[in-house]
């Protein structure tokens, strides 16, 4: 008799997921100790602070690190969620390398893109998504192993997608529903256009 995991998830999800609940559970329970945390959430001041050379590069972690911080038990479980449902058939074409990747790529992006919107008032930026947002940039062009469509304009299915997407994202930055106040709409664009133009140079080659 085989024995199944408890979870159905490809191990490389897993490990991202694990991280980002681990951090998640330390946090609220106060275990992070203060000088980690510029290390894992990403503010906008000690951004333009490395740039001018203020501070340390090594401050840069963050465009990767705060990808695995999350604000509320809402926003962990919502972003799991999404990770699992498009992460998936990514790393089925991709391979958890290149997925990895894609994902700090788009964290990186995600990152400068609020930066560069919310330059004058400093809020920090935690979550997985912008890196969840470059995965599903990616899976609208991978619609079978080895093949990739092409990008919007060029294709209808990804023109649909694409426009919907960012549709989505600019009525939540216009109109700002209750319980929508804090949803970092520039860092989700900015990592969907990374997946959306990148994914070609990541997929595996038959």
């Amino acid at each position: 008799m085989s024995k199944e995991r408890a979870i159905n998830l490809p191990r490389p999800l897993l490990a991202h997921l694990g991280l980002a609940w681990c951090l998640f559970v330390a946090f609220q329970l106060d275990w992070l100790r203060p000088p980690l945390l510029p290390f894992l959430i990403f503010n906008t001041d000690i951004f333009i602070a490395v740039l001018k050379q203020e501070l340390a590069p090594w401050y840069l972690t963050a465009l990767v690190g705060y990808g695995y911080m999350h604000a509320s038990f809402i926003h962990i479980t919502l972003n799991s969620v999404w990770l699992a449902a498009v992460g998936t058939p990514v790393l089925e074409q991709l391979g958890w390398f290149r997925l990895t990747i894609l994902m700090w790529l788009g964290s990186g992006a995600g990152a400068a893109a609020f930066a560069f919107n919310n330059m004058y008032t400093s809020p920090n930026l935690v979550g997985l998504s912008a890196a969840v947002s470059a995965l599903f940039g990616a899976f609208v062009r991978l619609p079978m192993p080895g093949r990739i469509l092409p990008l919007p304009l060029l294709d209808t299915k990804v023109t649909r997608f694409s426009i919907g997407f960012l549709l989505l994202h600019v009525v939540l930055a216009v109109i700002i529903p209750p319980g929508f106040e804090n949803v970092a709409w520039d860092a989700h664009i900015a990592g969907f256009l990374i997946g959306l133009l990148l994914v070609p140079i990541f997929l595996k080659r038959p």
